[in-house]
């Protein structure tokens, strides 16, 4: 059964599937996490314009007594404009990287020392984003000769990861379904391709028992047709 013309048929079919599949499912993942990590970069380019107002306030404030109160509260004013939501948070670090306030302090304690981080340290923007690192973020360093710190913007792409893991289940149905589709497309194929073969067999069988009183009838037009034909010329220059 497994070395049979129709099996290998069902079975390019399934493999053909599967690898669209596969491709489909790697283009479209790859693609949302490009998709969303230059939106995030777009957005906080926007917002940290240096001829826009958010930087101008955030220049201001680096100069007051009591900087970062007032650096969170400026962030926390424009936290639509920096699309801060339960996924994306806005932390005020020191000019060394230390967590010194933030939307989320309880994730600000834990922070890590990132390339965008170390970017800002040097005294400019970090906003350097892959898909393997799992998230995006955007260090903006603010500061003068009395004070200076790191304005930092982290975005888990949880939210990325829910859209993605979507898209997974959407394409396993899909496979189910396509591979439903290719398997009953193959079976009706290799039927209408291995039922005149299997024909021709038998004639050919009985042709080189002796048997020359029967004619393959396989009235097709294509290669299998003329494979037809050319057994009766055959079998007719054997009778003779």
């Amino acid at each position: 059964m497994y070395k049979g013309l129709q099996f290998k048929i069902i079975l390019i079919f399934v493999i053909f599937t599967i690898t669209l599949m596969a491709a489909l499912g790697i283009v479209m993942v790859v693609g949302s996490f490009n998709y969303y990590n230059s939106e995030f970069s777009s957005t906080m380019d926007l917002a940290f314009n240096s001829e826009g107002e958010l930087v101008k306030e955030l220049n201001s404030a680096v100069s007051s007594s009591d900087y970062i109160t007032r650096i969170k509260e400026i962030l926390r004013a424009y936290s639509g404009s920096l699309g801060i939501d339960n996924y994306r948070n806005y932390y005020v670090l020191d000019a060394n990287g230390g967590f010194l306030d933030g939307s989320d302090s309880s994730l600000g304690a834990s922070l890590e020392i990132t390339p965008n981080i170390l970017t800002a340290m040097s005294g400019t923007v970090g906003k350097a984003n892959n898909n393997q690192t799992g998230y995006s973020d955007y260090a903006y360093y603010i500061g003068d000769e009395n004070a200076s710190c790191i304005v930092y913007i982290k975005d888990s792409n949880d939210d990325a990861k829910e859209f993605t893991s979507m898209i997974f289940r959407v394409l396993v149905e899909t496979l189910v379904a396509g591979m439903a589709v290719a398997i009953a497309l193959s079976f009706f194929l290799s039927k209408a391709i291995t039922t005149p073969i299997k024909e021709l067999t038998e004639v050919s069988q009985k042709i080189s028992q002796g048997n020359y009183d029967e004619d393959a009838n396989v009235k097709v037009d294509d290669e299998i047709g003329t494979l037809s034909t050319t057994i009766n010329n055959m079998k007719e220059e054997i009778k003779n």
